[in-house]
């Protein structure tokens, strides 16, 4: 029971960032606000009336509202697929990652349930205020981490981010022909790694106050 609590406790922060990942990947204003601060509409041959669709199709396939990443528009007078062959097998990696990341909250929040539901009654409380102080700490770190990354070189680690956790070069594409970096440069990648991190302390900070004016609440209750 005891290494139960401790690995949700570990994993909780992990959760959170998770579904700030999610939330963020699959928020199509995200996309619309970075692609006119980033002239996006200019670069790429797609007509403005179409991109709707492109940001629809692009968020919620990673997230997992679409099965296909593929699909036709008229570019350049000539109805072809949006996407080239490196750019779909790259994006169905990137798809696997999130689909990973996936089960992995499914099985920490099932943890927590479980744990949860074992703890006596009357101890569930502190139960509640470890695991939020847990995510708040836990999240606190990340953040420091990826701030420093971010600050120190971010092209750098982006890079190593890539050889990390892809076993192929198909993240490597050609800003010249290939429509899926053009949409997303570098910088958009840095300012979802910052959005993702703000939504994240969000996230753990709110129910650790939640947890704590409860406590504070029942604490009164009990002296009365």
């Amino acid at each position: 029971m005891r290494a139960l609590k401790w690995f949700s406790y570990l994993t909780y922060p992990l959760l959170i960032v998770i579904i700030a990942l999610f939330l963020i990947a699959g928020f199509k204003g995200f996309y619309k606000y970075e692609f006119a601060k980033n002239d996006i509409y200019e670069v790429v041959a797609i007509d403005k009336e179409d991109m709707p669709l492109v940001i629809d199709r692009l968020s919620g396939y990673v997230v997992g509202r679409y099965p296909i990443f593929n699909y036709q528009l008229t570019i350049d007078g000539e109805k072809r697929d949006v996407y080239g062959e490196r750019e779909v097998l790259h994006m169905q990696d990137v798809r696997k990652i999130f689909d990973f990341t996936r089960y992995a909250a499914a099985a920490i929040a099932l943890l927590i349930v479980v744990v949860f539901s074992m703890v006596d009654g009357a101890k569930r409380r502190d139960y509640l205020l470890c695991l939020t102080r847990a995510g708040l700490i836990g999240v606190a770190i990340i953040v420091a981490f990826l701030g420093l990354l971010v600050t120190l070189d971010f092209s750098k680690y982006f890079v190593v981010f890539h050889e990390i956790f892809f076993d192929n070069d198909l993240w490597l594409l050609n800003p010249a022909t290939d429509v899926l970096i053009q949409m997303l440069p570098e910088v958009f990648f840095r300012d979802i790694a910052v959005a993702i991190v703000a939504l994240a302390l969000v996230l753990a900070v709110t129910p650790h106050i939640a947890v704590l004016m409860a406590s504070r609440g029942k604490r009164k209750v009990v002296k009365k």
